[in-house]
């Protein structure tokens, strides 16, 4: 319960903020195309001081092992994912922007809020591990899905300043350190503009589109289906299965984590990506604003399956 109570607070909120970047859009006091200036601040500012701010936390033996099951789940998660996407295309022809909506999660925006209010900050932790693998996949993969670009240069990959974020933020965590209070407050700060901001850009870009087009809009509703409800059900068959939920003490608890991130709404930086590279960013964010829509349905259901079948 507490969980649906979070969930829907955390949507109305995001809701609010797309809402205040579409009426700034409508009355004219910014433009569609400042959303690629707020799409770069998203990008190469508050994403990487986000991910600094999420290690910075005490090093202990239970969360070091708690640590590396939520990597692993997020291994699975994404590698699930894009085999899923791969093995539907060759029956259903998805565009690029569609392929990515199913496979990437809106990790960060919603699911830590919702963990921190939820399961305490404590927890938060355990969203690391899936965001470190879903931030050099949306980096990797999703941006050379976006931009039709190949992925050359691993050397260039790896100094992305989000690549390198997630590095130092791991070298930080498992050396112990903390960073001083005014670089940890300037972190802090920067991070909080995340969500609105994405939001900002969902609420332009969706200015410019036509409501109508967007509630008949088919091809969202596919997308979303596999992305909310198809999915989801999978990974928790494959996390139970394996018998993953039962690798540590708490690990059920963990992966619960992960089924939050593997049940979200499609990641809103698909739809910045799209802004970016100029590859259909209003279907990426209408994809987007629905499957954040429907979600506030479809998380806390496949939530309760998850306990359900995970509880003794």
């Amino acid at each position: 319960m507490a969980i649906s109570l979070s969930l829907i607070q955390s949507i109305v909120v995001m809701f609010i903020m797309i809402l205040t970047g579409f009426t700034l859009a409508k009355c004219k006091i910014i433009h569609v195309q400042d959303a690629d200036v707020l799409s770069k601040l998203v990008l190469y500012i508050a994403c990487p001081a986000s991910i600094i701010s999420s290690f910075q936390i005490q090093l202990t033996s239970e969360n070091f092992k708690g640590f590396c099951v939520s990597l692993a789940g997020g291994v699975i998660l994404h590698a699930a994912f894009i085999f899923l996407t791969w093995l539907l295309s060759k029956k259903i022809h998805f565009s690029s922007i569609e392929k990515v909506s199913m496979i990437y999660p809106n990790a960060g925006n919603l699911i830590i809020p919702l963990v921190s209010m939820t399961l305490g900050k404590e927890m938060v932790i355990y969203c690391s591990g899936c965001l470190i693998v879903t931030t050099i996949l949306l980096w990797t993969h999703c941006r050379s899905v976006v931009s039709g670009q190949k992925m050359n240069g691993w050397k260039k990959i790896l100094c992305n300043i989000n690549i390198l974020s997630i590095l130092l933020g791991t070298v930080l965590f498992l050396a112990n350190i903390q960073l001083p209070s005014i670089l940890k407050t300037s972190m802090d700060s920067m991070s909080a503009i995340l969500a609105p901001l994405s939001m900002f850009v969902i609420g332009i870009i969706l200015s410019s589109a036509n409501m109508k087009d967007i509630f008949l809009n088919k091809r969202a509703y596919v997308i979303c289906f596999f992305r909310l409800i198809v999915y989801p059900l999978i990974l928790m068959g494959i996390l139970i299965l394996t018998g993953m939920t039962q690798i540590t003490k708490n690990a059920s608890t963990i992966l619960m984590i992960t089924m939050l991130v593997g049940s979200a709404p499609s990641a809103s930086t698909v739809a910045q990506f799209a802004s970016l590279y100029h590859n259909d960013a209003k279907q990426a964010s209408i994809i987007n604003v629905m499957s954040i829509m429907l979600c506030i349905v479809t998380i806390p259901i496949i939530n309760a399956i998850y306990i359900l079948f995970t509880t003794n």
